[in-house]
């Protein structure tokens, strides 16, 4: 079949440094002046996730594997730029549009500094409701504790408090989410602290498929474990979280049932979970789900800022939607095709969800554009690391398409021809909505 040839490729990330960004080779090497000084380093210091079963002390250079493990494991991972590379070479290499010579990324070292307890946990009854049994509590507090003194010592070496999570899509492995979430981090400026997370996908084929898709349900308790542990830590002012394709589905589904335990309980869930902006890259969602569990939860009220970029020419959504039997997806939403009823409903919700239509070469797949295009890249710079909302006025001069949707092209952002004056390329946006 069409889709188990060509599925293995549909991820797994390069081994070479990502596209600089256009936005951050427009202002050379300036973009990396406000990086602290003990993070100038050809290593990117990350902190990881993972529910994967651990490998064989015999195997190092894979470390966590396609198998689930009933336990989350957290600690620390070293992404490293080059071979012998000083930190101003990396620096001059990462400002440039263009290398001469590619530049290559490993992982220097993997550190698991501990997990949380096995789940399920023991639930008991108490006056007639399920409660976590106090052994079980106390088990989940001391390891949330100790991720959070993990945390807290990452997050000081700025005054940020920012944590940007990245939840990597179907058919990655542990390393993939490592080396991703390292390239982004470091393009952002090194702010703050970002943690990948990595559940157990990357068989490939069409079973692998239906594999990481049953592991993205296994995985939500230990996602939401995460979630609240970070929340949890008092030095975390803020959470962003990227998610890519099936990874979408991951994030949004743990945060929908955070989101309702949460309301349960009278609190704001974006203030509980202190939630920054929710970014979703080539979702692989049913466009009538996400009307269903996701708008019709309210959800996308619930973060700062809630971004979806999409792409018609994303063949590997497209492989879903074959899949799928031809159900719309979120992620490669083709604007001119969609029925009024879809379209009206998307436009309703627009100015609580920035839909983002990315026209730009893509490859032939086109999945992983939120990091190798220099244009969709430069855009989560501005959003992600500068809190920039859509519109030149604003500093991040994204354009309307024909139906109302913000777009992105190969040029962007293109600050010398869209009008951006010098006030309001140094504004940021104050988001209003009332937390919920």
């Amino acid at each position: 079949m069409l889709l188990a040839v060509l599925a293995p490729h549909l991820a797994g990330c390069a081994v070479n440094l990502m596209p600089t960004p256009n936005v951050v080779a427009q202002r050379g090497v300036d973009a990396f002046a406000q990086v602290p000084e003990s993070r100038c380093t050809p290593c990117a210091p990350i902190l990881f996730a993972t529910d994967r079963n651990r490998l064989d002390e015999d195997a190092p250079v894979q470390w966590y594997g396609i198998e689930r493990s009933t336990s989350l494991a957290y600690g620390r991972c070293a992404v490293e730029f080059g071979t012998d590379l000083d930190w101003n070479s990396l620096v001059k290499s990462s400002a440039a549009s263009f290398r001469p010579a590619p530049l290559g990324l490993g992982i220097k070292s993997v550190e698991e500094s501990g997990r949380f307890p096995i789940t399920p946990v023991a639930i008991g009854l108490s006056e007639g409701l399920p409660v976590v049994s106090s052994e079980a509590a106390a088990e989940i507090d001391l390891a949330e504790s100790r991720f959070g003194a993990m945390l807290a010592d990452e997050l000081s070496c700025d005054d940020s408090g920012r944590v940007l999570l990245y939840v990597h899509g179907y058919n990655n492995t542990f390393r993939d989410a490592c080396v991703v979430a390292g390239q982004l981090w470091h393009f952002l400026g090194r702010r703050g602290v970002v943690v990948a997370y990595s559940w157990p996908a990357g068989i490939g084929g069409l079973r692998g498929y239906t594999h990481d898709r049953e592991s993205g349900e296994f995985t939500i308790v230990h996602l939401k474990q995460l979630i609240r542990a970070i929340a949890a830590c008092p030095q975390v002012k803020q959470l962003d979280i990227l998610a890519h394709s099936r990874g979408a589905d991951v994030a949004t589904t743990a945060l929908r049932e955070l989101h309702l335990e949460t309301a349960a309980q009278s609190r704001s869930t974006r203030t509980t979970l202190k939630l920054g902006h929710l970014v979703l890259a080539a979702p692989d969602l049913d466009v009538q789900i996400v009307g269903q569990r996701i708008v019709g939860e309210g959800l996308h009220l619930v973060p700062k800022s809630f971004t979806v970029y999409f792409s018609a020419d994303d063949n590997a959504i497209g492989l879903a939607n074959w899949l799928f039997l031809g159900a719309v997806r979120l992620g490669g939403l083709a604007p001119g095709t969609l029925s009024r009823q879809i379209l009206e409903g998307f436009q309703r919700y627009s100015d609580r969800i920035t839909f983002i239509d990315v026209r730009v070469p893509t490859g032939f797949f086109g999945h992983s554009y939120f990091y190798e295009s220099p244009a969709v890249s430069s855009d989560l710079v501005l959003l992600l690391g500068e809190d920039r909302e859509p519109g030149a006025e604003h500093g991040r001069p994204l354009k309307h398409d024909e139906v109302g949707f913000w777009l992105i092209d190969a040029d962007y952002p293109e600050f010398e021809t869209a009008g951006v004056n010098e006030a309001a390329a140094d504004s940021t946006r104050t988001f209003e909505v009332e937390p919920r």
